[in-house]
């Protein structure tokens, strides 16, 4: 059977429209403020401090967050357990209260590798528990549907904020090509199967974030029943 000819203004008008795809792409990326802040942090150094939580039934988990960070996935983090208002020490008293305690520590995170203060290497999914939506900057290259808001005040200055959602096919995609950053929920494999939505303030000059919010759910904790994942993490960019 003879090949059939495609005509040439066919194939020119499949070029055009695969070019003005393309170029929309690059603007959507452009005006994309998510997008442009994730570019404007690349291997900038920062503090953070915030705090992380998880709920599990009827046990809520807090935990206070402080470090540094490179912008590019490493991280220090002193971890410390806010255990005064969780269901854990209501219900176990001061023997949960001593078992929250022995968890404060200092982790360095350098993927796909931990290391605690104790100079003792442990898996990356080990801080799944404690830090449950991963780090928090890589929704800003992630997530989607963006919806500016208005200016509000953070700490002494005005952000811009800005909502989303966050879906786990596009977060574990991303992940995958960039496994030196710290996962949503690593240490049960829920990584493709959360969803989430959350909020960045991002500073209108530098277009870095101030400040991340973001709440997950996650079908599969460690003993694979459903929980849900919260994190609030402030930026300093010096």
């Amino acid at each position: 059977m003879p090949l059939r000819r495609v005509p040439w203004p066919a194939l020119i008008a499949s070029a055009a429209v695969l070019a003005a795809a393309a170029v929309a792409l690059r603007a959507f990326a452009a005006h994309d403020p998510l997008r442009r802040s994730w570019r404007a942090i690349e291997g900038q150094p920062y503090t953070v401090r915030g705090e992380s939580r998880v709920e599990h039934g009827a046990v809520t988990t807090r935990f206070r967050v402080a470090g540094t960070g490179d912008g590019t996935g490493r991280l220090a983090l002193d971890i410390a357990p806010l255990g005064g208002e969780t269901a854990a020490d209501r219900t176990t008293g001061a023997a949960g209260a001593t078992a929250l305690a022995a968890m404060t520590a200092t982790y360095t995170v350098d993927g796909p590798s931990v290391v605690a203060s104790d100079g003792v290497t442990i898996p990356l999914r080990a801080l799944g528990a404690r830090l449950p939506v991963g780090d928090p900057l890589v929704l800003l290259a992630t997530a989607h549907a963006p919806r500016g808001g208005a200016l509000e005040p953070i700490g002494d200055g005005l952000c811009r904020r800005v909502d989303f959602v966050v879906g786990a096919r596009a977060y574990g995609t991303w992940w995958e090509a960039h496994p030196a950053y710290l996962p949503v929920n690593a240490n049960a494999g829920g990584l493709w199967t959360f969803e989430g939505e959350g909020t960045a303030w991002i500073d209108p000059d530098t277009e870095r974030p101030c400040r991340i919010e973001a709440r997950v759910r996650l079908p599969r904790l460690v003993d694979d029943s459903a929980g849900r994942g919260w994190v609030a993490w402030t930026y300093d960019w010096g």
